[in-house]
């Protein structure tokens, strides 16, 4: 870790990030994260990641894996519709992150996309209460 804050301190390195799964974050006390300015970690509707957002404020968040158990919702929408709704909520909770999704189809990303759109416009509250209804 010293090698890597002091390639950041010469300018080699922007910013340093850590990628774990989330249960471990949240274990983590504040000071073992010290030097980290990114922290990337899974989150989704099966995902209670919510909290690392309060516990870090001052970290940048990527979220990974946001549509990955998009399969085992609730059939209440499409596929294409949960992508919109999950990603429009990922957002609103990380405007200042990442939120990372893969997709090897080029329809699915532009259904994903247009229900992104579709969504956009919906406030958290009602997001909260769509996703939370999964739990």
């Amino acid at each position: 870790l010293d090698f890597l804050n002091a390639q950041k301190r010469k300018g080699i390195i922007g910013e340093l990030g850590i990628a774990a799964n989330y249960v471990n974050l949240l274990h983590v006390a504040n000071n073992g994260l010290e030097g980290f300015t990114v922290l990337q970690y899974e989150n989704g509707p099966y995902y209670k990641t919510d909290d690392l957002k309060k516990k870090y404020p001052n970290k940048k968040h990527f979220y990974h894996s946001a549509l990955r158990s998009i399969s085992y919702l609730d059939k209440k929408y499409s596929s294409s519709e949960w992508a919109g709704i999950i990603l429009n909520r990922a957002c609103k909770i990380n405007p200042s992150g990442k939120i990372l999704f893969s997709t090897t189809k080029s329809k699915r990303l532009m259904d994903n996309l247009a229900a992104f759109e579709k969504y956009n416009n919906m406030p958290l509250e009602t997001l909260n209460k769509i996703v939370d209804g999964v739990y």
